[in-house]
């Protein structure tokens, strides 16, 4: 097996790919990516979380009707749930259980302030009948980079089933 370390999307390319994918609005998106990123700067975890973790807590929060907002106590556990199972470099799970905790928590307050944002149903859905897949690659912005993105996500996918 090859293994091929590439480098993560840039910020604009992470949001886009997780409003298409998530089926939400770009607001909703860039809250929850630059929350991502945050925990993936923070250097403290062996495997890194990547854009697809974005995905999860998109597609969680828009089933369960949260709004990435510090102020909402079903984003914090959405959160808490998807990002809280990184691995740690510390060996006892009670340090890696609560330092994860208190960095989840610190991220989601700088990165979700509790200024709500309008609810999803005042939002146009992009793709509502596609189950938050594009129905073809039409509906796929014309970026290289996004592209390349999409293509790699979707053979993960496939390969995954």
């Amino acid at each position: 097996m090859i293994t091929i370390d590439l480098e993560y999307f840039d910020r604009e390319t992470e949001v886009e790919i997780t409003s298409l994918r998530a089926d939400l609005p770009q607001p909703y998106a860039e809250r929850i990516v630059d929350l991502v990123r945050g925990f993936r700067a923070s250097g403290q975890y062996e495997i890194k979380p990547t854009v697809r973790k974005c995905l999860m807590i998109g597609k969680v929060m828009a089933v369960r009707g949260a709004q990435p907002s510090a102020a909402d106590p079903v984003f914090r556990q959405i959160c808490l749930d998807v990002l809280g199972t990184e691995p740690m470099f510390s060996d006892d799970p009670a340090v890696r259980g609560s330092q994860q905790r208190r960095t989840i928590e610190s991220l989601i307050e700088e990165t979700c302030p509790p200024t709500p944002l309008p609810p999803l149903a005042e939002f146009e859905r992009r793709h509502s009948s596609t189950n938050g897949y594009p129905s073809s690659a039409a509906d796929f912005p014309t970026s290289p980079v996004l592209e390349e993105g999409v293509e790699l996500l979707a053979h993960i996918e496939v390969t995954a089933r």
